[in-house]
């Protein structure tokens, strides 16, 4: 018996999911090569081609088909399903992540997908292997999404997430060659790899779409030190350089965070590298140390606003007068910070639509070049808000009637495309926001020198042609 685990081809204007492989499914091999030691797993990562997709799968003839998606490609994936059934009609279409696990009927309506795993997938996708090989019930396996031999969908239980992160076998590392990845755009050096930390989230901001996570206890579960700390040196003796240490938020527990970079810098290897997440409050001179030490040279911060009146509305609990001061602490230890920031955020307040102004938008963007002028950010991104199925925004764009009246998914695949319907806001607005947005990104990012080194220039020539190409669409569209 055989499985395929599988990305979507990447789209040409997704050039994300050319980085790294899929953290999700290279977890699931592993797990269930553990539970079901002589199956046969193939990985088809997200760099082939439709065609070259195909072609694996109908060579592989695998009997189960295991697709993870999120929302943005919800709609590539309806005609990708469609030529995966033409190619093996008589196999087992799974589908997991962020979207079918938010919205599992309009996936199970919309395609010929047979089950949509729902949220954490290790202990479920394992289980479904288990009764397809014993020719069980596949409705007793618990977390599932499934359709009716008549086509009506049912749910069956719904399944606990695993407590003990460290119970979890490694990602199968050996399905995939890292060297055939772009790797991170920013880099001091290369192979990249990313290595999970923990799982969940504490907080509740309204965009976030996290439905994986959301609703369980704990919040967030964690890996230990010293697991994460034998998985990087794997890696290391695999040949990667440089790895991002993936968790929401490093720092939202302090104690646990510098324990895991001493771990990292226990290993000894001057030569290794790394990035990760960081929440704005929690910054001390002790975690920037430990960061430093270990080789952490760079983090990604979510400022999303530089308007005090906007980030308690998307419950980002930011105070904005205070990240001065945690931002210097990371740049006095010799820390790069990468900010996001996500323009035209909405909320609701005592029942009524709040709308984040024009003027907030520019607000934050000033905001964030003032940021740079004192050297307490380095690089920066954007986007629009998107109501992503799952979060609260979505919810709220429903409630308000926001969402365009030709709503579909493929409307979110891009994240400098407005896709909330804001009353009285005009089309020169959004694009005057554009253009000034993609400007700033550019004269920020453009004056650090990891973009310049040997393994970023191919991605981030890539990365700016696309940027470019959105450019020119917006002039002729503002014409």
């Amino acid at each position: 018996m055989r499985i395929v685990l599988a990305d979507p081809p990447a789209p040409a204007w997704n050039t994300y999911m050319r980085y790294s492989p899929n953290l999700g499914l290279l977890y699931l091999a592993g797990y269930l090569r553990r539970r079901v030691p002589d199956i046969g797993i193939c990985y088809v990562d997200a760099n082939q081609s439709v065609d070259q997709h195909l072609k694996t799968v109908a060579r592989q003839k695998p009997s189960i088909y295991g697709l993870s998606f999120a929302s943005p490609l919800s709609a590539v994936v309806k005609p990708l399903l469609r030529r995966v059934r033409e190619v093996i009609p008589e196999a087992l279409i799974v589908c997991g992540g962020a979207h079918p696990t938010a919205d599992p009927l309009a996936v199970l309506k919309g395609s010929p997908t047979d089950i949509c795993c729902l949220g954490e997938g290790e202990a479920t996708f394992a289980e479904l292997v288990e009764e397809f090989l014993g020719h069980g019930e596949l409705a007793t396996v618990g977390g599932i999404a499934y359709k009716h031999a008549e086509g009506e969908v049912a749910y069956t239980a719904s399944r606990p997430p695993i407590r003990d992160l460290d119970s979890i076998p490694f990602p199968a590392w050996d399905l995939v060659d890292l060297r055939k990845f772009w790797g991170l755009r920013y880099a001091k050096s290369w192979p990249c790899a990313e290595v999970v930390a923990s799982r969940g989230c504490a907080f509740n901001c309204t965009f976030c779409a996290d439905p994986v996570w959301r609703g369980t206890t704990p919040r967030v579960r964690r890996r230990s030190p010293e697991k994460i700390a034998e998985e990087v040196d794997l890696l290391y003796h695999r040949g990667v350089r440089e790895v991002f240490i993936r968790a929401a938020h490093m720092n939202d527990n302090l104690d646990w965070a510098i324990k895991v970079f001493e771990a990292l810098h226990a290993l000894d290897h001057p030569d290794l590298y790394f990035q990760c997440n960081l929440r704005l409050e929690h910054i001390t001179p002790g975690l920037a140390g430990s960061m430093r030490r270990a080789g952490c040279w760079s983090c990604n911060i979510g400022l999303e606003s530089g308007s005090q009146r906007v980030l308690d509305g998307i419950k980002k609990k930011i105070v904005l007068y205070e990240a001065g001061a945690q931002l210097r602490t990371l740049k006095d230890h010799g820390i790069k910070v990468f900010a996001f920031l996500m323009l035209y955020q909405i909320w609701e307040l005592d029942q009524g639509l709040q709308i984040e102004t024009t003027r907030e938008v520019f607000q934050s963007l000033l905001y964030v070049l003032s940021l740079r002028a004192k050297k307490l950010v380095n690089q920066m991104s954007w986007s629009f808000a998107t109501p992503y199925p799952g979060s609260d925004l979505y919810r709220i764009c429903e409630k308000f009637g926001l969402l365009p009246h030709n709503w579909d998914q493929s409307l979110i695949s891009l994240s400098d495309r407005m896709t909330i319907s804001i009353p009285n806001l005009s089309k020169l607005e959004i694009v005057t926001a554009r253009v000034a947005g993609l400007f700033i990104q550019g004269l920020l990012n453009l004056s650090n020198r990891e973009r310049y080194q040997c393994h970023t220039i191919g991605p981030n020539l890539k990365h700016g042609l696309m940027k470019l190409r959105h450019l020119l669409g917006v002039f002729a569209q503002s014409k």
